[in-house]
C-alpha cells in the first residue's frame, strides 16, 4: 500500500510544479533557520574540548562585601568579582577541590600585538599554570606555560589558531615573539581555536596573570578574576560550598577598609548563565534573562513553526478544491474515508521530508560559510544529533499540521459534491 501511495504522491507532486515548488520554499526557510539556531543553542551547550572536564568544574564569579553597623545594619554593600590575592589565600587553599583555577574576570578584554610593522588587536585572558590542567585544550605546535614560568613572571603566551595566522601565516609559531603593551613575550604554544560560547575561557591569547602589572595588588578593586575549582565528581558541590563557607569565616578584613562583613557561595555552570553572559556582552543587557527568552522562544515557535504550518495548510486546501473530482471518482469506486486521509496525508509528509532533506543540506552550507568567514564572532556553528532530531521534529510537526485539516475535508466529501466541482 505504501508503495503504491508514493507513485501516486510522487505523479503528484510532478504533475503540481508550482505548488510543489511553493510548499517546498514553505518548508526550507523556515526549518533551516531552526536547524541553525538549534546549532547555536547546542554550541552554547557543549561540553567538547577544551571543556571536557566542566560538568566537574564549579565557579566563584562573585563576593558580596559589606561595612555593617553594631546594630546589623548595612552601610556600605557592594557585589564584586573576587580579586586575585582573595582567591590565592582563601580558595586555593582548599582541600576539596582536586584542582583549583585563578583566570581573570574581564570577558572579551582587548589588547594589541606588535610584530615588525604589523599591529593587530586581540582578546587576551590572565590565567595560572592550574588552568591548562583543569582544561583540555588542543595544542597545534607547542606547548603550556608551566609551574616555574608562571611563578616566575615569565614574559609568555599561549595563542590561538587564528591569531597565530594573522600575526606569522602559520600554526607552527611557537618560539617566536612580539610585544604587548612595549613587553616582549614569547609565544610557548598555539592552540585551537575557541569561541565565545565558552565565555569563561573563550580568548586568543594566555598570559601567565604573574605578568600582570597588578599582580601583587591588593587593592578590592585591583585584579578581579574568577575561580575555577575541579571536583573528583559531579556530586560534590555541597561539600565543597560548605568549606568555602568556612573560609569565609576566616577571612580578615586588614585591607578593605570600611568593609567588615563577606559572603558568597560557589556556583555550577548552567545553560542559562551561558546566554546571560553572551547577551550581556553583545547588547549589554544586565537584567534577568529568563522571561524574555521564553518569549523569545514563544515568537520562534509561532513565526517557524505555526505560521509556516497555516500556510501550508492554506496551500493544501487550494489542492483539494483542484483534486475534488479525482475525489469523486476514487469514492465511486469504494475508496474510504480512512484510505483517502492517508493518501493525502502520505503526500504531505513525503514533501515535507523532501523539504527537510533540502533544508539541512541548505543549513550545513550555510554554516560553512559563516564558520569559514567568522561571522559570528568566534562561534563555530556544526550540525550534531541533538540539532538534526529538533530539526527533524519541527518536519514532521509542520507536516502533520499542514496536512490534517486539507486530508480530512479532502476525504469527507461528498461524491456528489466532488463530481460536480468542476461544473
Amino acid at each position: 500500500m505504501l508503495r503504491n501511495y508514493l507513485k501516486l504522491t510522487m505523479k503528484v507532486l510532478r504533475r503540481k510544479k508550482v505548488y510543489t515548488a511553493v510548499t517546498l520554499a514553505g518548508i526550507i526557510i523556515p526549518v533551516t533557520f531552526i536547524v541553525l539556531v538549534t546549532s547555536f543553542l547546542v554550541q552554547i551547550n557543549n561540553y567538547r574540548a577544551p571543556r571536557s572536564n566542566f560538568r566537574k568544574v564549579f565557579y566563584l564569579d562573585n563576593l558580596i562585601w559589606e561595612e555593617r553597623r553594631e546594630d546589623g545594619s548595612v552601610n556600605i554593600h557592594n557585589e564584586n568579582p573576587p580579586n586575585l590575592w582573595f582567591i590565592q589565600k582563601y580558595v586555593k587553599t582548599m582541600e576539596t577541590p582536586e584542582l583549583v583555577s585563578v583566570i581573570s574576570n574581564e570577558f572579551n578584554a582587548r589588547e594589541r600585538i606588535f610584530h615588525g610593522n604589523q599591529v593587530s588587536e586581540a582578546s587576551i585572558l590572565y590565567t595560572d599554570d592550574v588552568f591548562w590542567q583543569i582544561t583540555d585544550f588542543r595544542f597545534l605546535s607547542g606547548r603550556p606555560y608551566n609551574h616555574a614560568e608562571y611563578e616566575q613572571g615569565a614574559r609568555v603566551v599561549v595563542i590561538d589558531r587564528k591569531t597565530s595566522l594573522a600575526v606569522f601565516g602559520t600554526t607552527d609559531a611557537a618560539g617566536e615573539e612580539f610585544r604587548i603593551k612595549n613587553h616582549l613575550f614569547t609565544v610557548m604554544g598555539v592552540v585551537e581555536n575557541t569561541d565565545i560560547t565558552m565565555y569563561r575561557i573563550s580568548a586568543n591569547m594566555y598570559v601567565p596573570y604573574s605578568c600582570a602589572d597588578s599582580y601583587r595588588s591588593l587593592d578590592l578593586s585591583a585584579n578581579f578574576s574568577r575561580a575555577l575549582l575541579l571536583a573528583g565528581n559531579p556530586g560534590d558541590f555541597e561539600e565543597m560550598n560548605r568549606e568555602f563557607k568556612q573560609k569565609l569565616s576566616y577571612v580578615t578584613f586588614d585591607n578593605t577598609g570600611p568593609i567588615n562583613f563577606i559572603d558568597g557561595s560557589l556556583t555550577m555552570d548552567n545553560y542559562l548563565k551561558r546566554i546571560e553572559a553572551l547577551v550581556a556582552s553583545y547588547f549589554h543587557y544586565y537584567r534577568g534573562i529568563k522571561k524574555p527568552l521564553y518569549i523569545a522562544g514563544l515568537l520562534l515557535v509561532v513565526l517557524f513553526i505555526l505560521l509556516p504550518a497555516t500556510n501550508l495548510v492554506n496551500i493544501n486546501i487550494n489542492r483539494v478544491y483542484e483534486r475534488l473530482s479525482e475525489i469523486g471518482v476514487r469514492k465511486t469506486f469504494g475508496a474510504t474515508v480512512r484510505k483517502l486521509t492517508g493518501q493525502f496525508l502520505f503526500e504531505n509528509v513525503v514533501i515535507t521530508i523532501a523539504g527537510g532533506i533540502l533544508s539541512i543540506l541548505l543549513s550545513a552550507l550555510i554554516i560553512s560559510i559563516l564558520n569559514r568567514a567568522d561571522a559570528l564572532g568566534g562561534v563555530y556553528l556544526q550540525i550534531n544529533f541533538t540539532s538534526f532530531g529538533v530539526s527533524l521534529a519541527a518536519i514532521l510537526v509542520i507536516g502533520v499540521l499542514s496536512g490534517i485539516l486539507p486530508s480530512v475535508t479532502m476525504a469527507r466529501a461528498r461524491i456528489v459534491e466532488c463530481l460536480t466541482s468542476s461544473e
